[in-house]
């Protein structure tokens, strides 16, 4: 989110005053032009009434940059998330391209993904798969360096050649910009913006860029949009007097974005000010007399029910920023009633904003945190709750030992020294550890912060995120294991391949004979890991994929390998897990077991077993896989690669379990696994080891 800096203005205690007191001061004041010339009254007046305006005109300027501003930082807090959470990699472009272009029906905004040299990667103002065009700005450069948003001027679009401006941020990865996000915006939206700021009839407001180029007018905003404006000081804000737009002599009141860093006026002609003023002063010599006698009693009414009202107004504002219910305002005072109201929508919208953020964090399964080394207590947000499993009050803001205490003993002690450190050295972090849920699930979590001094001076805070990157964590185990498998799959296929040279010369009745049938053996080899590979994608039939990864050891003996049971129609990953199962079954059997002979056979027997009843009712599937007529089995001193294997991805991927008998006759193998369970869990961590 991109933060304004914070100033530090010193506070002077000034006296104060009751109501009564300021009406009466105001009686005075109204009273006092009476007894002065009507020259000094007019010139006066007419100070008194530039200064009001003057600063009335400053005030709306800085009404529609704060407006300004507010619409933009809910943009950039926007499309910061999504540069942080989106998976901007060219598989998951085009999906991209969808959602942008869904946004942008939706929001009437353009998203755009950029490389770092400004070609356009994704449009969905165009056609997906269409050449987009470069559209380099002189903003991309201070967003990469900076790494914060940034907002163009106006400037044309290179699809339409429509006057726009552009929201840039840098999405970072690692550290580094890798893409620019784009949220480009037509002009006639801060037309719209300008008629939600609501200025006085006769008073006009104009947007201009840093470059001094309208970007929008309250009036005859056609006109002017895309063209110079008026020149104003080098001050952030300020009034004086020139020649508007349209040529006439104004009044003008100017402040500068924050944000943005465009500048915002509010004017209004000469004429409109004159008019006023030359009756008021018609009047004032009739009415002063009366005034200071009726004044002085009024004031005191009066000012009793401001002050009960102001007090009501008090009350109300408390409990807004206590984030209490703000109670209703009914007051004779129609400013503070309508106060009231707003106060109320604005603990309504505050409530409905802080609601929203619960979901989105909710959502990416992130929590914020806020610690202060001066407070017992670490408060975090109500999405910690769901992302740590535990709804006791105290992990919303409680001790620190409380979460601390569950982190994984072998993390918990490098957490203690990462947060320390950050204490001591006041800088930003970043550190993964496991943490032990309620319900016994060890999660990993990434926790980013920041650590700064209190503004008193007397110790820290701490600041930051918290997000669950388990899922990440167990795609790296996946991956590692599917690695050292594919090592494992190329040695065992040299081995079976080997194996099928020897037992193919054995009857052979020529060379011809001995190269056909070999040829044969590795091409049903070939069929069976095409079919595996298919599976990874799509169902596959269990009997087809025991019979495919089988076929080369039956050696045409249709009595040599039998399958008999239901065949069951599996998910993909319950193939993939099955698959490589009977790979290191068969491949064991082939090198050592009852397929290394030409007497040995193999029985597979698969079934369906129901257990339960009524709602607790699931189904299991049971293989029992039965060697026989092979050399003499023992068991193997210690558990190899393989073994190891069939133990995770039947017990972790299927849930299931596997039970390896050494039986002299040969070996039996029976493998059990939930049909109604999901599949596809965490791979065994130990085999990382």
């Amino acid at each position: 989110m991109l933060m304004s800096p914070i100033r530090k203005n010193s506070v002077r205690n000034r006296a104060s005053f009751p109501a009564r007191f300021y009406l009466a001061a105001l009686v005075l004041a109204i009273a006092a032009p009476t007894l002065l010339t009507t020259g000094y009254v007019l010139m006066r007046y007419a100070d008194a009434e530039r200064t009001r305006l003057e600063e009335q005109l400053r005030d709306e300027a800085r009404t529609i940059v704060s407006a300004l501003d507010r619409r933009f930082a809910g943009l950039i807090d926007a499309m910061q998330v999504l540069a942080q959470t989106q998976e901007f990699d060219p598989r998951g472009l085009e999906d991209f391209y969808s959602r942008a272009g869904r946004a942008r029906d939706v929001l009437g905004r353009n998203v755009i993904l950029r490389d770092l040299d400004g070609l356009q990667l994704v449009n969905p103002r165009l056609p997906w798969g269409q050449p987009l065009p470069r559209s380099a700005r002189p903003e991309d450069k201070l967003a990469i360096t900076s790494g914060r948003a940034q907002v163009s001027g106006v400037f044309d679009s290179p699809v339409d050649n429509e006057k726009i401006v552009a929201l840039v941020i840098p999405v970072v990865k690692d550290g580094k910009p890798i893409y620019l996000l784009n949220l480009s915006q037509n002009l006639p939206y801060f037309d719209h913006l300008l008629r939600e700021v609501r200025l006085p009839p006769q008073h006009l407001a104009l947007i201009m860029d840093t470059n001094g180029i309208v970007i929008a007018r309250s009036r005859d905003g056609q006109k002017f949009v895309g063209r110079p404006g008026i020149a104003f000081g080098p001050a952030r804000e300020g009034a004086q007097v020139t020649t508007n737009l349209d040529g006439d002599h104004a009044l003008v009141g100017w402040a500068t974005s924050d944000i943005t860093g465009w500048r915002a006026s509010a004017s209004v002609r000469y004429e409109v000010i004159d008019a006023p003023r030359r009756e008021a002063l018609t009047t004032i010599g009739l009415v002063s007399a009366f005034v200071i006698l009726l004044g002085f009693a009024l004031a005191w009414l009066v000012g009793a029910r401001l002050s009960r009202s102001l007090r009501v107004l008090t009350h109300a504002s408390a409990a807004l920023g206590a984030r209490a219910p703000v109670p209703h305002v009914d007051t004779p005072l129609k400013e503070a009633n309508e106060i009231g109201k707003e106060l109320q929508h604005a603990a309504k919208r505050l409530s409905e904003n802080e609601a929203r953020l619960e979901k989105a964090l909710v959502s990416a399964k992130m929590y914020s945190f806020e610690y202060n080394d001066q407070e017992p207590n670490i408060i975090r947000s109500a999405s910690a709750a769901v992302v740590l499993g535990d709804d006791n009050p105290l992990l919303l803001n409680g001790p620190r030992s409380y979460l601390r205490d569950r982190i994984h003993p072998s993390d918990r002690e490098r957490f203690v020294r990462a947060v320390e450190a950050r204490h001591t050295e006041s800088t930003d972090y970043a550190i993964q550890f496991r943490y032990i849920r309620l319900d016994g699930e060890t999660i990993w979590l990434q926790v980013n912060g920041v650590c700064a001094p209190n503004p008193s001076g007397k110790g820290s805070r701490l600041t930051g995120f918290a997000r669950d990157i388990t899922t990440r964590k167990q795609s790296q185990v996946r991956q590692s294991l599917l690695v050292r498998e594919l090592h494992h799959r190329v040695k065992n296929n040299l081995a079976t391949v080997l194996a099928l040279a020897n037992l193919s010369g054995r009857n052979a009745a020529s060379v011809e004979d001995y190269q056909s049938k070999l040829r044969a053996r590795i091409q049903s080899m070939a069929r069976a890991h095409s079919l595996l590979s298919e599976n990874a994608f799509r169902p596959a039939f269990l009997r087809t994929l025991l019979r495919d990864e089988l076929e080369p050891y039956a050696q045409g003996d249709s009595d040599r390998i039998r399958i008999e049971g239901p065949d069951v129609d599996l998910p993909p990953e319950a193939a993939f897990a099955l698959g490589m199962a009977a790979h290191e079954l068969a491949t064991n059997a082939g090198k050592y077991g009852a397929l290394s002979t030409n007497e040995g056979r193999l029985d597979i027997t698969c079934s369906i077993i129901e257990d339960g009843a009524g709602d607790e009712q699931h189904k299991r599937l049971r293989i029992e896989w039965r060697e026989s007529g092979g050399p003499p089995v023992t068991p193997p001193a210690r558990k190899g690669f393989g073994s190891r294997l069939l133990q995770s991805v039947i017990g972790e991927q299927l849930k299931g379990s596997v039970d390896l008998r050494y039986e002299p006759d040969g070996l039996v193998a029976i493998i059990e696994a939930r049909l109604d369970e999901t599949m596809g869990s965490e791979m065994d961590l130990e085999l990382q080891n």
